[in-house]
């Protein structure tokens, strides 16, 4: 085999050798390009729930203000039922205060019934005491 022979042999190696690395390197092109869509689709998925996680950080925000404002409600309402206690508190007291005088009177006036009562039987005894007494003078 001459020389020429042998480089012609030897470029037809190197041929086939980088033909298969040529097809190898089309192979990863194609896996490559493969994986690039894949990245795409979990990039454009990726989006869509950074898309809606924005949603739900936009709805507790708003929770959030409504949470607060339901508190504002609450304390300023727990504030006006401690002022409507105190002010019904001290007009029961003064009620009680009331209905115990009107108690004492109305117990002291049953008192004095009792004894006017008692008074006037004494009298209407007398009176017909004295009129009996006056039938038989008379």
């Amino acid at each position: 085999m001459s020389n020429e022979e042998k480089i012609i042999n030897m470029l037809a190696q190197q041929t086939t050798v980088l033909g298969n690395v040529v097809t190898k390197l089309d192979g990863l092109e194609a896996k490559f390009g493969s994986l690039e869509a894949r990245f795409g689709s979990l990039e454009a998925r990726f989006d869509g729930l950074e898309a809606r996680l924005d949603s739900l950080e936009a709805r507790f925000d708003s929770l959030e203000a409504k949470v607060d404002n339901l508190e504002a409600i609450i304390t300023e309402t727990k504030d006006r039922v401690v002022l409507i206690e105190n002010d019904h508190g001290q007009k029961l007291g003064a009620l009680f205060d009331g209905y115990k005088l009107l108690f004492d009177m109305m117990g002291k006036l049953r008192a004095s019934f009792d004894r006017l009562e008692s008074e006037q039987e004494k009298h209407g005894f007398l009176i017909r005491w004295q009129e009996a007494s006056m039938r038989k003078s008379g």
